[in-house]
C-alpha cells in the first residue's frame, strides 16, 4: 500500500485561459500524478496524457495522438515527472472500414455530388490512421496491473463502444478520457461498427460514472480538470433531452433523411460550411438520436424512411 497522497485540487487550474503556459506543456494534479498537455489536430487543441506513481512504477493514461510533436510532448511530461514510462494503458476503438462508411453515407441521404468529396478525404484519413490492436483488453471493474488496485476500469460506452474511464481510489480522482468534458459535450455517434444505440449506452454510462463519489477531482481528455461531477453530468442529460426533442421535431415537420434532419437542427456553426469530417460527424450524431428516438418509441423507420408514428 503506497502512502497517502496530497489531495487534488482544481482551484490551480479552473481558469485555464489565463495559465496559457500549463495548458500548453502541463501541471501537476497531485502529489505523483502529472498532467501533460498533447498537441491534437482539432479545434480542442490538445489532449492530456497523465501519468500516475505507483510503487511497481509509473502508469501513464492516454498517449495522445501519433505524431511526432505529440511524441516529444509526452516525453517532455515523463522528463518534468523526473520519470521513465513502464506501462502505458488507454482506451483503443478500431475504426470503421472505408467501405462501410461510404455505404453508410449513401444510407443517410447524402446529396450525390458530396459524396465523393467525402469519400476521398476519407481516403487521405485511412492512409495516416493505421487502426491499433491493444496488448490487453481490461474488464469492467478490474484493477489496472501496477496499480495495487488503486486504479479501477469503469466501462464507459457511448463516445465509442470499448471507452473505459478510470477511478483512482487512494487519490480520489476520476479519469474521464472523452466521456465527460467540463464545458465541450463529447460527440455521441453511430457509424458503422458502432454498437446499435451509442445514445443509450451513453446515457446509461452518464448514469454508472454517477456512482463515483462526487467529491473526486475530474481529469478529462481534453479542456481542463474540474470537480461536481453530478452536475456536469446533469448538464449533459439535459443536453441530450433537448436534442431529441429538436430532432423529433424536425422528422415532424417531414426531415425524413438523417442528412435532412441534420441540415434542419442548429449546430455551433453554419451546417452548409461543414468540413467533411465536421459533416460526418454531424450525421453520425444526428443518426445515434434519431435511432434512440426510434427506441423510445417516439419515431420509426420505414423504406429508409424516418417518420412519426401519426
Amino acid at each position: 500500500m503506497q502512502s497517502p497522497s496530497p489531495a487534488a485540487s482544481t482551484e490551480a487550474y479552473r481558469r485555464p485561459e489565463d495559465r496559457p503556459a500549463r495548458r500548453i506543456e502541463g501541471f501537476t494534479v497531485a502529489g505523483g500524478v502529472w498532467a501533460t498537455a498533447i498537441p491534437f489536430p482539432s479545434p480542442l487543441a490538445y489532449s492530456y496524457s497523465y501519468a500516475l506513481r505507483y510503487p511497481e512504477g509509473l502508469v501513464v493514461v492516454d498517449l495522445g495522438w501519433d505524431s511526432d510533436e505529440a511524441w516529444q510532448a509526452f516525453l517532455g511530461g515523463l522528463s518534468r515527472a523526473g520519470a521513465g514510462l513502464d506501462e502505458v494503458i488507454g482506451a483503443v476503438e478500431r475504426r470503421a472500414r472505408i467501405a462501410e462508411i461510404s455505404a453508410w453515407l449513401r444510407d443517410c441521404g447524402v446529396p450525390g455530388p458530396l459524396l465523393a468529396e467525402l469519400d476521398s478525404e476519407l481516403g487521405a484519413l485511412d492512409a495516416v490512421l493505421p487502426a491499433v490492436v491493444p496488448d490487453v483488453e481490461l474488464e469492467d471493474g478490474e484493477p489496472v496491473p501496477g496499480t495495487g488496485g488503486a486504479l479501477v476500469a469503469v466501462h464507459t460506452p457511448g463516445h465509442t463502444a470499448g471507452h473505459l474511464c478510470f477511478h483512482e481510489r487512494e487519490r480520489n480522482l476520476v479519469l474521464t478520457g472523452d466521456h465527460v468534458l467540463p464545458k465541450v459535450t463529447p460527440s455521441v455517434a453511430r457509424r458503422p461498427g458502432s454498437d446499435p444505440d451509442p445514445l443509450r449506452d451513453f446515457l446509461s454510462s452518464l448514469t454508472r460514472l454517477g456512482g463515483v463519489a462526487d467529491s473526486a477531482v475530474v481529469l478529462p481528455g481534453h479542456e481542463w480538470p474540474f470537480d461536481r461531477l453530478s452536475r456536469r453530468l446533469d448538464v449533459l442529460r439535459e443536453h441530450h433531452r433537448e436534442r431529441l426533442e429538436e430532432i423529433e421535431h424536425a422528422v415532424e415537420r417531414g426531415c425524413d433523411t438523417v442528412w435532412k434532419v441534420a441540415e434542419a437542427v442548429s449546430w455551433a456553426r453554419e451546417f452548409s460550411a461543414f468540413t467533411p469530417r465536421s459533416l460526418r460527424s454531424a450525421l453520425a450524431e444526428t443518426s445515434a438520436h434519431l435511432v434512440r428516438l426510434a427506441g423510445d418509441g417516439r419515431i420509426r423507420r420505414i423504406e429508409g424512411r424516418w417518420i412519426t408514428h401519426d
